[in-house]
């Protein structure tokens, strides 16, 4: 598989000034700002949306990335990103360096507010998620109005752009010989000199740096939760500590009214209920539209699910389902792609936001060994799943109601872009849903193979301890993003980069990339790398791309011009022994005395400058 390595770097620890606080006004003066938006051909009426087989609307692109769309009040709505251009940004930096961590927090999101108040009055912007120590903004805008967001003054300027899925393929190359097999030849650690880094730390420090206390994040396909290869060295206990899902897929929905209605008669019990009707991949549910169900359960009497719902718990009813991934996929491993399960949601009594607890039914409608779930990544709580052991990670989130009616194509001072023709809110016109999601598995393989790059203790599981088939910084915490869809290319990445910063990582792995026309290091994705780099002290590494050979092909996610971008080399040892294939360095140039004498970059990798001369890749390492 075409992967760019994950390089073991050391992190410095920055210190912080004790400064002195003092009050700032927020800025009023008149708004001078504009966007700067890319140069794509996007239609803005609905005869450039296309229909999927599925169900979904998207806008295709001439690299042949798609925009999802999402009809909201018959209206089309595109998501967008958008961050404060570097100089406005400065300038608000400037105004809080001396201001207590508080107050600067607060100054920080007034200022981002004045920006979001500015585009709500002048567009319909919706769903809108605010980053105010970035000044970075995620949102959805209506598609008729995009056109008009290089016209509109706003009180600092942006750069935008919007959200396409990617629909580059993960990509492998050749046959893997038999894993039980020696690992020599697999293993590039010793060409790109970690035992001799590591044995120089070891003398100078005795310690040996394998990772241990730092946290590693990865945005990829998904994470095989109960693999080996994460556990810690000494004992079988999970090096993965924190799971994100933001590709939407496969989540379970509940509406926060549409409690379950329960009878009991003859010691049976039936439920009626309104689940939300089950969506496939990114696309948001409608919160008016669902799916009756009534029908006896089968709960064991007088346990925690049987009191919950024979009481007033407002627990309510779900769908989790096969059919909302994008593809074929089959996570039961029982050779069915349509499988679904009912789960019930017991609210947690602290509150309405608070995370509660979840049950699976095993078989149809029986709850009867259904195990409590709460959130994996407070608890740890998984279940068995054919072959694998999963959690759920639950959420809520904001959605319009799509069959709402828009008449005025206005937005009120709130955002929630619905008015009547006076222009005071209407009611219900958007609803916030709670969900539930699995995490830890990987449909797609890829992004457990580059954690393992990263993070694997011991890939081939027969191997000695003491292998040299193991990521480079095997003993470190994992924090994982899912971010790339079963089998359908990978959303914006933006704000799950901004939440593993937040998470604590201190290196966050992206071995995801596309060649793209805005390359060129200036875009949002770069600004926002550049920016979480000085703000949470994070190194991004970033894989070059697969769009080689040609010059200019790094991808837009690697131009960033603080991120350490990787390019791929291989070696006629590896790809012989991977691939059974012959290297591209003459054998009668190979030195057996120097390990890098049959090294090569490969053909694949991209190569720089960025579109705007800059220096990228910085590095290379092996990648294949």
């Amino acid at each position: 598989m075409k992967t760019n390595s994950f390089s073991k770097v050391s992190l410095a620890v920055s210190l912080s000034l004790i400064v002195s606080s003092c009050s700032i006004a927020p800025n009023k003066e008149k708004p001078v700002g504009t966007v700067t938006v890319p140069t794509l051909p996007i239609q803005t009426n609905t005869g450039g949306v296309n229909t999927t087989p599925e169900g979904g609307q998207h806008i295709p692109l001439p690299s042949g990335d798609i925009i999802p769309v999402s009809m909201i009040g018959g209206t089309p709505y595109i998501p967008m990103v958008a961050i404060v251009a570097d100089d406005d940004y400065a300038k608000i930096q400037g105004k809080v360096q001396n201001l207590e961590a508080a107050e600067k927090n607060a100054f920080l999101s007034r200022e981002l507010d004045t920006v979001v108040t500015a585009l709500k009055t002048s567009l319909q912007i919706t769903q809108t998620k605010t980053y105010p120590k970035l000044g970075f903004i995620v949102t959805h805008v209506a598609l008729p109005a995009y056109e008009k967001l290089g016209q509109i003054k706003l009180p600092y300027s942006l750069i935008a752009n919007p959200v396409a899925l990617s629909q580059s393929k993960l990509m492998s190359n050749g046959k893997l010989t038999d894993p039980r097999q020696a690992s020599v030849g697999f293993s590039p650690l010793k060409a790109m000199g970690v035992q001799t880094f590591e044995r120089i730390i070891q003398d100078e420090l005795g310690v040996t740096p394998n990772g241990a206390r730092v946290k590693v994040g990865v945005l990829d396909t998904g994470i095989t939760l109960n693999h080996p290869t994460f556990n810690e060295v000494q004992r079988p206990v999970s090096r993965i500590t924190y799971i994100n899902d933001v590709s939407k897929e496969g989540r379970v929905y509940f509406h926060p009214q549409e409690s379950i209605t329960t009878t009991i008669q003859d010691g049976r019990l039936t439920v009626k209920a309104n689940m939300i009707a089950p969506v496939k991949g990114e696309v948001s549910p409608d919160p008016t539209k669902f799916t009756p169900y009534e029908s006896e359960l089968m709960v064991e009497k007088g346990s925690p699910l049987w009191k919950a719902l024979t009481t007033a718990s407002g627990a309510r009813l779900g769908l989790w389902t096969e059919k909302s991934y994008v593809g074929k996929v089959d996570l039961t491993g029982d050779g069915s792609t349509e499988s679904q399960f009912l789960v019930i949601l017991v609210p947690s009594p602290a509150g309405a936001d608070a995370k509660g607890t979840l049950y699976i039914a095993s078989n149809g409608n029986d709850f009867r060994n259904s195990k409590p779930l709460q959130d994996w990544n407070l608890t740890g709580d998984t279940i068995n799943l054919g072959a694998e052991k999963i959690g759920f990670a639950m959420g809520s989130f904001v959605v319009p109601n799509a069959s709402a009616e828009n008449t005025t194509g206005k937005v009120n001072a709130a955002g929630t872009g619905k008015v009547n023709a006076t222009g005071t809110d209407k009611d219900q016109d958007q609803t916030k849903l709670f969900y539930a999601v699995p995490v830890g598995h990987d449909a797609g393989g890829h992004g457990t193979h580059v954690a393992g790059i990263a993070a694997g203790k011991k890939l081939i599981q027969n191997d000695n301890d003491q292998t040299l088939a193991r990521g480079v910084a095997s003993e470190a915490e994992i924090l994982f993003s899912k971010v790339c869809l079963s089998q359908g290319g990978c959303v914006d990445t933006s704000s799950a980069m901004a939440d593993l910063a937040k998470q604590g990582a201190e290196v966050i792995n992206l071995s995801l990339g596309f060649l793209s026309p805005e390359n060129d290091g200036y875009g949002v994705s770069a600004i926002l790398t550049n920016r979480m780099t000085e703000q949470y002290n994070v190194l991004f590494v970033r894989s070059a791309g697969n769009s080689g050979p040609g010059i200019n092909t790094v991808g837009n996610v690697s131009s960033a011009r603080l991120a350490l971008s990787v390019g791929a080399t291989a070696s006629n040892e590896n790809v012989q022994r991977v691939y059974q294939n012959a290297g591209a360095i003459d054998p009668e140039k190979v030195d057996p005395n120097d390990p890098l004498s049959d090294a090569f970059v490969t053909d694949f990798s991209s190569r720089g400058p960025t579109a705007a001369g800059g220096f990228k890749p910085d590095v290379v390492a092996p990648g294949i």
